[in-house]
């Protein structure tokens, strides 16, 4: 993943009624000693121009001791039994290896974890006990022009990987990812790159997949009309098992690439077509059959998901600075509030939200219920991926 360009003006602009209130919840902000009890969930951060993780207590926002050291450019995380942690680095080129992180009660010590030779573009999901992988593996030659799409699971506590197992191949990329915790079911949203002949603003055969881990066997599948985005697996409204939110782009007739001959649509465009389309949605689907539960329309290009732990409330990171709440229930996506900056990564609590300023070296949190700013909390330096764990876990 690319670093954001620095603080856009249009952003900057639309946040500029809550400048004042970052700043002053910013200036009271404290750190507590490695000591301190852990009240709540703890937001983990990943500061990709240190290398490092920082811990922070959601109750009352004190950070929890130093820095653990995270590998090199950190980015997606993923936390397991006692905190330990596997990291997957920022646009990682071949055989760039994830990183294990162990529990900090024993050190926090970091080791490389290798992929197989050859492996790019990797996505990490997943936290509890198991974590997956999906990469793209070295093509074969003379007979793959674009490789295999492979998945791994990962034990969390030892970083141990399992087998790999080929999800797809040729034209599918996996671009979205989510995991359930015991590691039973893996989620794929597999963008289905058209050929010369397939106009690039219809159905290419893009789709969500689900499959079972252990062999690699489809449990189910959602068809999609236009490019997949991020994943999100959450509990259902009111304890109603398990929901998946699919964000996808729905191209136009005249999003047109300089240079781009009609109906190539090249893996390297894939990031321009999903911000340049016409429309977006966030689709919610039954976290077992796929089946759908409901639409939430977005303005704006969805960039992280994220709900509460009880299903109640779910979340969209979407544009530079928009902060959307989605209604159980389905429809529009309600702005929740715009934020000073250009912001990435989401996570959510029962009272709390949390993102990053990777311009600010900051989590930026609000209030659940009005979205109203608190205490901002620094972070090492450009801070790009966060995650959530119990904090029992932590």
């Amino acid at each position: 993943m690319a670093t954001p360009a620095r603080r856009s003006v249009p952003g900057v602009l639309a946040g500029c009624a809550f400048a004042v209130l970052w700043g002053l919840a910013l200036a009271g902000c404290a750190r507590a000693s490695e000591g301190s009890r852990v009240g709540g969930p703890v937001l983990y951060v990943a500061n990709s121009r240190d290398g490092t993780l920082t811990r922070i207590d959601t109750a009352d926002g004190h950070v929890l001791g130093p820095p653990l050291p995270a590998g090199s450019a950190p980015w997606q995380l993923a936390v397991g039994p006692a905190g330990a942690v596997l990291v997957q680095p920022v646009a990682p080129g071949p055989d760039a290896p994830l990183t294990h992180v162990g529990p900090p009660a024993v050190g926090g010590r970091a080791h490389p974890l290798p992929l197989e030779p050859g492996a790019r573009s990797a996505l990490l999901a997943g936290g509890g006990r198991y974590a997956a992988v999906a990469y793209r593996a070295a093509a074969a030659p003379a007979t793959e022009s674009d490789g295999r799409c492979r998945v791994v699971q990962v034990e969390l506590a030892r970083g141990h990987p399992g087998p790999a197992r080929d999800v797809c191949a040729g034209r599918d990329s996996v671009v979205g990812l989510a995991a359930s915790s015991d590691g039973a079911l893996v989620y794929l949203a597999l963008w289905h790159r058209p050929d010369t002949a397939q106009a690039c603003d219809g159905p290419t055969g893009s789709r969500v997949v689900a499959l079972r881990l252990a062999t690699g066997a489809l449990v189910a599948t959602a068809p999609l009309e236009g490019l997949p985005g991020p994943l999100l697996l959450a509990p259902g409204p009111g304890g109603g098992g398990q929901r998946l939110y699919a964000a996808e782009a729905l191209p136009g007739p005249d999003l047109a690439l300089p240079g781009e001959a009609p109906g190539e649509c090249a893996w390297a465009s894939y990031g321009k077509r999903f911000e340049g389309a016409r429309a977006w949605r966030v689709r919610a689907l039954d976290g077992t059959t796929l089946a759908p539960e409901g639409e939430h329309t977005v303005p704006y290009p969805p960039r992280a998901l994220a709900a509460t732990p009880d299903g109640g409330d779910a979340f969209v990171l979407a544009g530079r600075a928009a902060l959307l709440r989605l209604d159980p229930a389905g429809g529009p996506a309600r702005l929740f509030a715009t934020l000073p900056d250009r912001a990435v990564g989401l996570a959510a609590t029962d009272d709390q939200v949390f993102t990053l300023d990777p311009f600010g070296d900051r989590v930026w949190r609000l209030d659940r219920t009005r979205g109203r700013p608190l205490r901002a909390i620094p972070t090492g330096r450009s801070p790009l991926g966060l995650v959530l764990a119990p904090a029992g876990g932590a």
